[in-house]
């Protein structure tokens, strides 16, 4: 036999294969990435992606709203001679910043020339909130849209996987600077490539905040050339205001304000209240009569769209709270909210509608029954107290909450039956055993430990974990390992 011209065996005369077994190489190199891609996947922040289903439904800009600043990011998205790299939007809570970011994201993902890079949707209530796996969740997503990039990472993860460990500054360096620094080290990669980060402010610890800030402002300074550029949204903290504004980076970034009460955010509320309202007149029809022209009427809608004052988490909980299918009856629920306004008004508190959010907050958990009230405030304070906070290693899902409070499916509905307008309850059919409660916005968890911390019977979220951790595994079925768990536990706590 001869084999002659380029193969396997080139040139080569006068041998046999018997039973011949082709192993191609590539198979064992392919094995190697999958598993180094495994790994970066298994520390990436989970639901973090503006896609995710963890965030269904996710935050979006009401159609025809907010145009005045999606239509000033687009020519900076897009334009290669921008002065600056890093886009930092910043406002107050409940402005609208996520809805800003989820919009900008949509519109560039569905782009036939999308420069989507990589998006992070931090929260805080619903423990997306670990800093040390930004880059690691930044990194896979681009390592799945770019295959030059997923063969620099996979590379690099091979030859040293403990990078996945080192510290945030390490991280960068290996996946941010390093890959897109090195000349015709990525191929195929689009002239910009856009980072989107929302809630900057809800990544845990404001030390890992103002560090995450000034790594990226350096490197956008450092290295201008790059095809990286990065939007950034939180509240202008103090921390992060002086951490964009610290002498090594002060110009790497261009700063967009969305505030309260401005006349286009007021306008774009006013619009988003008018069509829901118009939505629920429609869908509760036969609640009003034929000769109704209008509902509600202007000077009522009026006091409601003064009272929002240009915020969106106002409107949007106005909204759920009248629609809300436990009450069914959008009339009556108007009235609440309109006595609400004018309470607060005569109690002469702050008339901004962070007061009137806070009362409205505690009228929905005012209706709920006195002998249900305990489950409820239970339940919430377990699902939105980090682990880290309480001394206990894990993030519990809802049903392991359940299980430690002792409560049946019908205790668990029956204790939530009323907060359908402040967070996100799956029917029954739909809860899995690693579900955990999400609030539509990080104002109602803030109240609720407020709440708690104010309460003269402070119900202590710690020892209720102590304690029902100590009852589980003691009614387990293997005494030794309990001892030690609950020693563990029990070490925790001190």
């Amino acid at each position: 036999m001869s084999f002659q011209g380029n193969g396997f065996f080139t040139n080569a005369q006068h041998f046999s294969l018997v039973n011949p077994t082709r192993i191609d190489s590539s198979v064992h190199v392919l094995g190697s990435g999958d598993k180094s891609f495994d790994l970066l996947a298994e520390h990436t922040i989970p639901g973090a992606e503006f896609d995710s289903y963890e965030r269904d439904p996710p935050p979006q800009c009401h159609p025809g709203t907010r145009l005045d600043i999606l239509e000033s990011i687009q020519p900076w998205s897009h334009d290669i001679e921008r002065q600056h790299r890093i886009l930092w939007l910043h406002g107050p809570a409940g402005v609208g910043k996520s809805a800003i970011m989820q919009t900008l994201a949509e519109g560039q993902s569905e782009s036939l020339d999308t420069i989507l890079g990589a998006t992070i949707f931090f929260s805080r209530p619903n423990k997306r909130d670990n800093p040390r796996r930004l880059f690691t969740t930044i990194a896979y997503q681009l390592a799945v849209r770019y295959p030059s990039y997923r063969k620099y990472v996979v590379d690099a993860l091979t030859n040293d996987p403990k990078i996945i460990g080192k510290s945030m500054a390490e991280q960068f360096r290996w996946f941010i600077t390093k890959p897109f620094t090195a000349v015709g080290l990525l191929e195929g990669l689009p002239q910009t490539v856009l980072i989107i980060m929302d809630g900057l402010d809800e990544c845990k610890g404001e030390e890992a905040q103002r560090e995450i800030v000034l790594l990226i402002g350096r490197f956008a300074l450092g290295h201008p050339n790059t095809s990286l550029i990065w939007a950034i949204a939180s509240r202008p903290e103090p921390h992060l205001r002086s951490a964009f504004f610290d002498p090594q980076i002060w110009n790497c970034h261009w700063d967009i304000n969305v505030p309260v009460g401005s006349d286009q955010g007021t306008a774009d509320v006013e619009r988003f209240l008018r069509e829901k309202f118009q939505e629920i007149r429609l869908r509760y029809s036969s609640f009003f009569p034929a000769t109704l022209r209008q509902w509600p009427a202007e000077a009522e809608f009026l006091i409601i769209v003064k009272t929002a004052s240009g915020l969106f988490i106002f409107a949007s909980v106005v909204i759920r709270f009248i629609t809300d299918e436990s009450y069914g009856n959008p009339v009556s629920q108007l009235r609440k909210v309109l006595t609400m306004i004018e309470t607060t008004r005569s109690q002469g508190l702050n008339s901004s509608p962070f007061a009137v959010l806070d009362n409205m907050y505690a009228e929905i958990i005012s209706a709920i029954p006195l002998d249900v009230l305990p489950h409820t405030m239970r339940l919430l304070a377990l699902s939105f107290y980090s682990p880290l906070e309480l001394g206990v290693y894990g993030n519990y899902a809802f049903g392991i909450i359940c299980n430690w409070l002792e409560l049946s499916q019908s205790d668990v509905y029956g204790a939530l039956c009323r907060l359908h307008s402040v967070i996100e309850i799956p029917p029954s059919e739909k809860m899995t055993s690693e579900h955990r409660l999400s609030a539509f916005h990080a104002s109602f968890p803030d109240y609720i430990a407020l709440l708690l911390a104010r309460s003269h019977n402070a119900f202590d979220p710690r020892q209720e974990v102590l304690r029902s951790s100590m009852r589980v595994l003691l009614e387990s079925h293997n005494p030794c390992q309990s001892v030690t768990l609950l020693s563990t536990i029990l070490s925790n706590n001190h």
